[in-house]
């Protein structure tokens, strides 16, 4: 039984990690439109310099890349987003369940 308790919170917390960091990921990430436009936008700023096309892409993952309403609205856009995040959750879940039994929490 120690064994199998084991490999279940080796394999869950793996699987946690894995699903929620891909969750993550398809969360922040850019959609074609959005794409299109920052492109455009540093085409625009590079006209004038180089290093201003540089300085405005930094801009936009500093201040746009992890806004808010940008998330939320990924968040109800995006169900495979919210599919890998609930996966990860409950994988989250059993790899701790099997820590608590494991005695990880004493």
């Amino acid at each position: 039984m120690h064994i199998f308790l084991i490999v279940t919170l080796s394999f869950s917390g793996l699987f946690a990690f894995s699903f929620l960091l891909a969750g993550w990921l398809t969360l922040i990430q850019t959609d074609a439109q959005e794409q299109m436009e920052l492109r455009q936008q540093i085409a625009d700023a590079r006209r004038q310099a180089w290093a201003q096309g540089e300085i405005r892409a930094f801009r936009w993952m500093r201040s746009e890349a992890l806004a808010d309403s940008r998330i939320l609205k990924n968040w109800r856009d995006r169900r495979e987003t919210r599919t890998l995040i609930y996966l990860g959750t409950v994988f989250l879940a059993i790899a701790v369940g099997a820590g608590y039994f494991l005695g990880g929490f004493q």
